[in-house]
């Protein structure tokens, strides 16, 4: 099978040579023809993986974290390729909610003897996501994400930064439209293709890649406390849907807007400002995934 390898080497462990050799070795000793890409500038993984797509190649396996594999699937989408994942990242979502093992002979071990599944993802305006987007305090984080920090404490950057805003953030007012419907008040929102969010959140807990559908997790009112407790509940089976301030939707296509400046990120990466379209896109990805 004709692989492009679509590597990132600022993910992560994905600086380490030894590492990339790994990668490469165990891709050919399984009898790939293997061909390495490597984005020179942040976002050229998208144009890559593209390229890859529509010049004979039939897997694109992204190596490096959630951002990697987001830009990936950007450029893979709509051809007809596989899609294999080796999660070398500071978090690996994706990899975590599929059973995808995160060490690299566990990963290249699902990609020889894995099965190629349909999953379902998202798309946020223009951009696809495979396991979140969110509007709220996570956006407002993310648009001031401190890339210094993160390289040296990795997803722990996210809960400094986090607990740096809390205080004096202010939610803006979000309309959302669900399929078609009238549309909802709420102060943030979290949308999900996957059950976990962060490394130990299930703030979207019924969602999942195999249904075609989206998942959304809502506050309809919003205070340091308040989060802080739906926060710690989600991390205990989701639990925080019972709390009266929660409101969950599954969805197809969901329009947000507000009067007020908000933020929108897609997979952990910044994506901008609203108004945002939310759309399922079911069965739009072919992936390697465990048996």
């Amino acid at each position: 099978m004709k692989v492009a390898v679509l590597y990132n080497r600022r993910s992560g462990r994905g600086s380490d040579p030894a590492v990339e050799a790994e990668v490469l070795a165990g891709l050919r000793a399984q009898g790939h023809d293997v061909e390495l890409m490597v984005p020179q500038a942040k976002g050229q993984m998208t144009e890559l993986a593209r390229q890859a797509a529509t010049g004979g190649f039939q897997r694109l396996v992204a190596v490096g974290g959630d951002g990697t594999l987001n830009e990936v699937v950007n450029g893979a989408l709509g051809h007809p390729v596989e899609l294999g994942l080796i999660p070398l990242g500071t978090v690996n979502v994706w990899a975590r909610c599929t059973g995808i093992p995160l060490n690299v002979a566990g990963a290249l071990g699902v990609l020889a003897t894995g099965v190629e599944r349909p999953v379902t993802i998202a798309r946020a305006n223009q951009r696809a996501f495979v396991f979140t987007a969110g509007i709220g305090l996570d956006s407002e984080v993310l648009s001031n994400e401190d890339l210094k920090l993160k390289k040296y404490i990795g997803r722990y950057s996210y809960y400094v930064k986090t607990l740096q805003m809390l205080p004096t953030w202010r939610p803006p007012r979000l309309e959302i439209a669900f399929d078609g419907e009238p549309a909802v008040p709420c102060e943030s929102v979290i949308f999900g293709k996957t059950n976990l969010y962060g490394d130990r959140f299930l703030m979207t807990p019924h969602a999942s890649p195999f249904n075609e559908v989206v998942d959304a997790c809502m506050f309809t009112r919003f205070d340091p406390l308040r989060f802080m407790r739906a926060a710690m509940a989600s991390t205990r089976n989701g639990s925080h849907l019972e709390l009266d301030y929660i409101a969950y939707k599954k969805f197809t296509t969901a329009r947000v807007s507000s009067p007020d400046a908000a933020h929108v990120h897609v997979d952990g990466e910044y994506l901008g400002m609203l108004p945002v379209e939310i759309v399922a896109l079911p069965n739009a990805l072919k992936a390697v995934l465990p048996r």
